[in-house]
């Protein structure tokens, strides 16, 4: 027979008659994308547990805002604690800063989470009203 009549197919050095993936090389590519798989799932929850924060420090602080527009309004702390109806709002009177000028601090205790925080706020109004 004459080497130049038959089709000879060459091949590399150590890939003689390969036509398809090792097991292992398999296992790899298989743990490869699990990891990628269980990263993008582990983000996705961090970003609704933070989203969640988010949205509970927003609410706790509009509360917060609108007692004290409430308490601009001419309103006593009494009164904007029944109106609001939260228990984590208290009220506490500072000394007058100036003559003619009520001031009372708000602080309110939120949970976030398993979290407990905490949100000062100084709401000043005209006496003489």
């Amino acid at each position: 027979m004459n080497p130049r009549n038959m089709n000879f197919i060459k091949t590399p050095a150590g890939h003689a008659g390969r036509e398809a993936y090792s097991l292992i090389e398999v296992l790899v590519a298989g743990a490869i994308l699990a990891i990628g798989i269980a990263a993008a799932a582990l983000l996705a929850n961090s970003m609704l547990v933070q989203q969640e924060a988010n949205a509970q420090v927003s609410s706790a602080l509009n509360l917060q805002e609108q007692a004290g527009k409430l308490f601009r309004m001419g309103l006593s702390t009494g009164e904007i604690t029944n109106v609001l109806q939260t228990g984590g709002l208290s009220f506490s009177t500072n000394p007058a800063p100036l003559a003619g000028v009520e001031s009372v601090n708000c602080v309110l205790v939120f949970a976030v989470g398993s979290d407990s925080r905490t949100n000062t706020n100084v709401f000043v109004r005209e006496t003489n009203r």
